[in-house]
């Protein structure tokens, strides 16, 4: 004992870890000045009013260049390269001139259709080019489930285009049909066989492997034996002799069938999941879209496959299946409305929430147009021109948005010199 002087104090024990849980306060969303004491920054605002799905997903890439206008927010150098993905714009842009061409809209019908064959030039040329010097390429974009849908893309914007090319090049004189009709024959045969190929290896892809969420990107490659089926029936007027008419219209019909076969299915999905399992992230949300296209294409299908199969058959069989076509097709589209309201709806709501561009936003344009060129050959005038407009609307916002994302990543990927 140290008499005298102050006892040294015992020792302090710290008291014990507490079992309960920490007791988090939820931070309301509005008003912010009740949650933040200062001020908050826009990424503070951004990061507590944006869902927690759209920020786990590509929201991040939207903010690495959040200072260019917000349809050009891309990802830095993360925009695909020229390949499958891009022929929406192809298909886009020749549903535009294909859709003028049959309004008789010469000042906007031409001009379209030379921008789509310069756009469906660059594609080729460009991811030949890549293949040539990087063999990967081809391979990757055969292989990987992510892409394979988009061959589907390839097909249609072939076929698109050379319909278009029929209906539209001979505005320019009709000395130059024949060459019309090449093109169209060659863009049919090319566009068809992609189109089968890619509808059939991708369902057996999806057989075989677990490719994660459906998502509407995967119904491409199964609607363009659609377009085929479209396509193969026009292509019969001008075919000579009976069994060349005959067998293009029964590779209408095959199409038809196997696009409905096929789609149903991975569309039923990819709806039930959305709806009622986890929605698509913002990100995705013009893909929402790309349902539509069955429905508008296979509405002009039969349309068009009755008029020219109904020369094979008696009087009153040919009244029954022209009404069954337009039976239909009108019900095919009475159930697009609502389905197209919800696209725009959600893709919209995207845009509002400042969602990143990618090339995907072209699925906005295409199914659009294959639902105006169904109301159209269902003699539904005025509900086919108001798609037109939309139609022209969207290609407008996806035309755009591209130049100023190409334009964005372009700088985006120069050298920055430092002043001295």
């Amino acid at each position: 004992m140290n008499s005298g002087q102050n006892p040294e104090p015992y020792p302090t024990v710290p008291p014990p870890a507490s079992t309960e849980p920490a007791q988090h306060t939820e931070l309301p969303v509005w008003p912010v000045q009740a949650t933040w004491p200062a001020k908050p920054t826009w990424a503070q605002l951004r990061a507590r009013m944006l869902p927690a799905w759209f920020r786990r997903t590509g929201y991040k890439f939207a903010s690495l260049a959040y200072p260019l206008p917000f349809s050009a927010r891309i990802s830095a150098g993360h925009l695909p390269p020229a390949g499958p993905v891009w022929f929406g714009s192809v298909m886009g842009t020749s549903m535009v001139a294909m859709l003028a061409g049959l309004y008789e809209l010469r000042a906007l019908a031409i001009p379209m259709l030379f921008l789509n064959l310069v756009l469906v030039t660059y594609l080729c040329l460009s991811f030949t080019r890549q293949c040539i010097k990087d063999p990967g390429v081809l391979l990757q974009n055969m292989s990987d489930g992510a892409i394979i849908p988009y061959w589907g893309l390839v097909a249609m914007g072939l076929m698109s285009t050379g319909s278009s090319t029929l209906i539209v090049l001979p505005m320019l004189g009709y000395r130059l049909l024949p060459a019309a009709h090449a093109v169209d024959i060659g863009m049919w045969i090319v566009g068809s066989a992609i189109g089968f190929i890619s509808a059939f290896g991708f369902a057996g892809m999806l057989m075989k492997n677990n490719l994660g969420r459906p998502v509407p990107a995967w119904g491409l490659p199964l609607v363009s034996p659609m377009v085929t089926a479209t396509t193969s029936a026009a292509m019969s007027d001008g075919a000579q002799g009976i069994h060349m008419k005959m067998f293009l219209l029964t590779i209408g019909v095959l199409g038809f069938f196997l696009a409905w076969i096929l789609g149903i299915i991975v569309f039923g999905v990819t709806y039930e999941y959305a709806w009622f399992e986890k929605p698509l992230p913002d990100i995705l949300a013009t893909s929402t879209f790309i349902p539509l296209g069955i429905i508008g294409q296979s509405a002009a299908a039969a349309q068009v496959l009755q008029s020219r199969i109904g020369i094979f058959m008696t009087p009153d069989a040919a009244e029954a299946l022209e009404s069954i076509a337009r039976w239909y097709g009108a019900i095919l589209l009475l159930i697009g409305m609502p389905l197209l309201l919800w696209a725009m709806f959600f893709s919209y709501r995207a845009f509002a929430r400042k969602a990143p561009f990618v090339p995907g936003w072209w699925a906005m344009t295409f199914p659009v147009g294959t639902c105006s060129l169904g109301a159209l050959y269902m003699g539904w005038d005025v509900c086919a021109a108001v798609l037109f407009a939309l139609l022209g609307a969207h290609w407008l916002l996806c035309a755009v948005a591209s130049l100023q994302a190409l334009v964005a990543q372009r700088k985006l990927k120069e050298p920055h010199h430092e002043a001295p």
